[in-house]
């Protein structure tokens, strides 16, 4: 085995100090998110009778789940054993479940305003089902492999072994590459949705550009351009969110990995990435909310 330089008991006591905080406020974060939704659900159902309602209401669940988790990392003298390894073998579920649950809004965005599907409801439950389960058997594969441990590398629980070839394998099969490629179907739904606003918004402006003005003023516009900006600014967050999140997390593993060091400052941000997660999810969903009040 090809040894590698690993960080100290006393870096990861110092990042688990930092971070801390920072993983309370998401927690807190998250919960808010959840009763709000939960608020909305009870007075107001109309609104939260949406297809991309119930996925967000289920991603806050796993936020939940995610930074509590972390958190027990974080706040606990990791030592090898039974904590250690469901630990992360949680992080994993409750992370990927919220981040395909994100997909699936993108999806149903895709399905339902790209393609101009005119039946709503008939992919939800399979969104639920797909996400849960896949979820579920990309988490199992890593305590199958005997993988989640005590990682000495990085001084902390995590897939076993940071640095080695079957170490980085498994992350990528099972974590990071889900996540990049997540990643970029979100990014590509944005770019498609930018281009469907604008071409809708250049055929309403054509329409009403062939009547007069005293024809007009009776009626109200198709397409309102506030609207329209505050669709964009919603969807803009569905690939921001898991790359601020994660991207550090994957790149640390891999400079591991070709280097033979765990580059401390770049396992910090990882860790402050991750601690931040349920708070930018909070910024994200906070926007929902508004859009939803607004009735947009």
């Amino acid at each position: 085995m090809v040894s590698i330089i690993p960080i100290t008991k006393e870096q990861f006591t110092t990042i688990s100090k930092s971070c801390v905080p920072l993983n309370i406020i998401s927690l807190i974060s998250s919960v808010i998110s959840c009763l709000t939704f939960g608020f909305i659900q009870m007075y107001y159902p109309n609104l939260a009778d949406r297809v991309s309602f119930r996925l967000t209401f289920a991603a806050l669940f796993c936020d939940i789940g995610y930074s509590s988790h972390l958190l027990i990392v974080l706040s606990w003298n990791n030592t090898p054993g039974f904590l250690c390894g469901y630990t992360i073998w949680a992080i994993v579920f409750f992370g990927l479940s919220s981040l395909f649950f994100i997909v699936c809004i993108a999806l149903n965005l895709h399905i339902i305003f790209i393609n101009e599907y005119k039946s709503r409801y008939n992919f939800e439950k399979y969104y639920f089902i797909i996400s849960f389960t896949l979820a579920l058997i990309l988490s199992i594969l890593p305590v199958m492999g005997n993988m989640y441990g005590y990682d000495g590398p990085e001084a902390s629980c995590w897939y076993r072994d940071s640095g080695q070839e079957n170490n980085i394998i498994w992350q990528w099969i099972t974590l990071f590459g889900w996540i990049d490629a997540s990643i970029l179907y979100c990014a590509i739904i944005v770019i498609m949705v930018i281009i469907k606003l604008r071409s809708v918004t250049k055929n309403v402006d054509d329409v009403f550009s062939s009547f007069p003005t005293s024809q007009l003023s009776g009626y109200p516009a198709l397409i309102n351009k506030n609207v329209i900006s505050s669709v964009v600014r919603r969807v803009v967050w569905y690939p921001v969110v898991p790359l601020i999140a994660q991207f550090c997390n994957s790149f640390v593993e891999t400079y591991a990995y070709v280097n033979r060091v765990v580059y401390y400052p770049l396992f910090l941000l990882c860790y402050v990435g991750m601690s931040l997660q349920g708070t930018k999810y909070f910024t994200y969903k906070t926007v929902h909310i508004l859009l939803l009040l607004l009735f947009i």
